[in-house]
């Protein structure tokens, strides 16, 4: 198989959208609509008034000729001359022209006052029912669910959460302490819970496997889930068999490995039904994995994904190989002239995690990139995975990748001597 550049790995993880449920609306926060969000409603729903007063009809002064609550229907129409207390919310009377607002207002024999037709909530103001209030592929909101609460809807129709059974490979690996001679602390099994949930998944399952081809064929084919993501095993080692493991079961290698670093042993297949993403044991290459391959695969499933992507541009001057993509660390910062700059720095070792906990992402940079601008002033913000063309756009991930743009070339950031080449 012919290994991909980075940009063709990740459209080539799209899987189709799972079923629909209804859930309760005041369930469904974090959920993707997977029909449109319809009112049935107008909203308002009548006219009302936006401010406790009076509502009034022609011009002043005005006798009182009642009142009106919220939660009661008006049972009085004003004519020219009259008003009734109103309370913020309620319903306005036919006949109401404007709302005197209480502070505005004098009430000897008459009321009189500066009345104002701006505090009327016209009946539709906000939507019509039958209007569009959220599209197929929405992330349900707190926000939107007081909207399709206040539009009259009860129910929402959104996909199935993608079940993702996570097993970690690796003998090395120990959970707990200080990891003695030749052991290393496992930091993928704590964490990559917590990205799924963020990319709309759910991990049903975490189990270790031993660096043995019987083990890895059993935990693949034993894992239930939409998904089964593995960390580790993806190269070419003593003890890496999830090639052949994958091969036993009858799976389909969708990618294997990719033209990145760091992050090139990636691996997809399918699995009958199920996607298996492959994730190398190195924790800057997994998570760069995680958001090339499994995020589309966790988009799609969700009816979340969309190859566009949106553009940032580079911030500092970077450098890229003329055979592969490469991954900087940088993260989102301003300046004068550009609407998304970034700043960026090589990565190198470890990087994601002394540096990954301080809002730094990667960039992708295609092969042959030499290029930046000006410098930004950085400020902290929400970190993204970006990647970067040679002359122009570059992308990002269907999570909040962006593109970054050079609009010309630069001096070229040098990798220190003493930097490893990340894998």
């Amino acid at each position: 198989m012919r290994e991909p550049d980075w940009h063709t790995a990740r459209s080539l993880a799209v899987a189709d959208p799972l079923p629909a449920q209804k859930v309760p609306v005041a369930q469904a926060e974090g959920r993707t609509l997977a029909e449109p969000l319809v009112a049935l409603t107008d909203l308002p729903a009548y006219d009302t008034s936006a401010m406790d007063g009076w509502a009034v009809a022609g011009d002043g002064p005005w006798q009182v000729v009642g009142q009106v609550l919220a939660g009661a229907a008006p049972h009085v129409a004003l004519e020219p001359g009259q008003a009734v207390v109103i309370a913020t919310g309620a319903a306005v009377p036919d006949g109401t022209t404007a709302i005197l607002r209480t502070e505005n207002g004098t009430l000897d024999s008459a009321l009189s006052g500066p009345a104002k037709a701006s505090d009327l909530r016209p009946r539709g103001e906000e939507c019509r029912r039958g209007d569009v209030l959220a599209a197929t592929g929405s992330v349900v909101t707190p926000a939107l669910i007081g909207l399709a609460s206040a539009a009259g809807v009860d129910e929402l129709a959104v996909r199935q959460i993608p079940r993702v059974a996570l097993l970690l490979f690796g003998d090395e690996l120990v959970d707990r302490g200080v990891p003695g001679p030749g052991q290393v602390r496992d930091a993928l099994g704590p964490q990559l819970p917590g990205w799924v949930r963020r990319l709309g998944g759910e991990v049903i399952s975490v189990s270790r496997a031993q660096d043995t081809l019987d083990a890895h064929v059993a935990a693949i084919r034993d894992a239930q889930g939409d998904v089964v993501m593995t960390t580790g095993g993806t190269a070419a080692g003593p003890v890496d068999h999830l090639h052949t493991a994958v091969a036993q079961l009858g799976g389909e290698w969708v990618v294997d490995s990719v033209a990145v670093r760091p992050g090139h042993p990636m691996a997809l297949a399918r699995l009958g039904e199920r996607w298996l993403v492959a994730l190398p044991g190195n924790p800057q290459s997994a998570i760069v994995s995680l958001l090339t391959l499994g995020a589309p695969v966790l988009a799609g499933m969700l009816g979340r994904w969309s190859p566009d992507l949106p553009t940032v541009e580079l911030g500092a001057d970077a450098k890229a190989p003329d055979h592969e993509h490469r991954l900087l660390a940088c993260r989102l910062g301003r300046c004068r002239n550009a609407r998304w700059p970034i700043s960026g720095r090589p990565c190198c070792g470890a990087w994601l995690l002394p540096t990954g906990s301080r809002c730094y992402r990667p960039a992708a940079l295609r092969p042959a990139h030499v290029g930046g601008v000006a410098r930004p002033a950085l400020t902290r913000a929400r970190s993204r995975w970006l990647s970067l063309r040679r002359f122009g756009a570059a992308t990002s991930s269907a999570t909040d990748t962006f593109s970054v743009s050079s609009a010309s070339p630069h001096r070229a950031v040098r990798r220190s001597a003493r930097s490893p080449r990340p894998r």
